[in-house]
């Protein structure tokens, strides 16, 4: 829970239009990171959830722009 606040908070420092709904979708990408790295052993399970993280990021951020 405190790593999904923390994600929430930079969303809505960021400006997303949705910080709540980023900041959860952020957490489940950790999440399947970590399971992926150490229950599969995926090596490029940070790198892959990296780049999820900043089409998240690049996606809520367009929707703002959009918004204005």
């Amino acid at each position: 829970q405190h790593v999904e606040q923390a994600l929430v908070a930079l969303g809505r420092e960021a400006g997303a239009p949705a910080p709540d709904e980023l900041g959860r979708q952020l957490c489940m990408v950790v999440a399947a990171a970590i399971s992926a790295r150490h229950l599969g052993g995926d090596a490029e399970a940070a790198r892959t959830a990296r780049h999820m993280a900043e089409t998240l990021v690049d996606v809520a951020l367009t929707r703002r722009a959009k918004v204005r």
